[in-house]
């Protein structure tokens, strides 16, 4: 996971924008925050935990995958 942003910052998409990616990157930072932080989290409301609300950031990042591609479908000629 490290190395993906380094590999983004020095070269270019030749699909267009790198953005998609780096969505996907926060998403799963936002996921291993709220894993770190369960019992924190679940403290805050006694309603939901960091580990239920790390999947569910989690899930946002096939979406944007998925998003990404469907733009880039559309943007290509047949």
């Amino acid at each position: 996971m490290l190395i993906i942003p380094v590999i983004l910052l020095l070269y270019r998409s030749p699909f267009g924008s790198s953005r998609p990616f780096w969505l996907m990157i926060m998403f799963y930072l936002l996921a291993k925050i709220l894993e770190n932080f369960d019992a924190a989290v679940f403290g805050i409301g006694n309603w939901v935990s960091g580990h239920t609300l790390k999947h569910l950031v989690a899930s946002f990042a096939p979406l944007v995958l998925l998003g990404a591609l469907r733009i880039r479908n559309i943007k290509t000629p047949p």
